[in-house]
């Protein structure tokens, strides 16, 4: 894939694909944004490594974007490294710590990990932090999955 840049069109070295022309008018919202909209729809046809190379360039356009986070997390668990994706959540967390998100994520890792006790902790501050937002019906769900484990 490469991307058209206001300078022209820009390789960010996704290749062994079709290639076409996205305009991305900025690196700002508009380019990490897409990229990590892209970068789902690559994982999702199986192309794991360049979906990775791509969500790992969001990031670095904008570490504090928890969807590209949580997407390389996934991206990590699907390759069979789930400690890997639970280090690149509780690094985000770390600096992050009111995302509901990487919260319930780590929940489910832990979980997936054996770490029940920790995991239900989490998962109970994923919930705080849901109803904190306003986000009653996730927080359901998450409490609905917490009474499962």
């Amino acid at each position: 894939f490469f991307f058209q840049a206001e300078d022209g069109i820009r390789d960010i070295g996704v290749t062994g694909v079709q290639t076409c022309a996205l305009p991305i008018f900025q690196d700002g919202i508009t380019g990490y944004v897409s990229f990590v909209g892209i970068a789902q729809a690559m994982l999702q046809k199986g192309w794991a490594q360049r979906a990775r190379r791509l969500v790992e360039h969001a990031i670095a356009l904008a570490p504090t974007y928890e969807p590209a986070h949580l997407l390389l997390s996934n991206i990590q668990l699907q390759a069979g490294d789930p400690l890997a994706a639970l280090r690149t959540l509780t690094e985000f967390i770390a600096r992050h710590p009111d995302s509901a998100g990487a919260c319930q994520q780590i929940a489910l890792i832990l979980h997936r990990l054996g770490h029940r006790s920790q995991a239900r902790r989490m998962g109970e501050r994923a919930v705080a932090l849901l109803r904190a937002s306003a986000a009653e019906e996730s927080a359901l769900r998450m409490e609905e999955l917490l009474a499962a484990m």
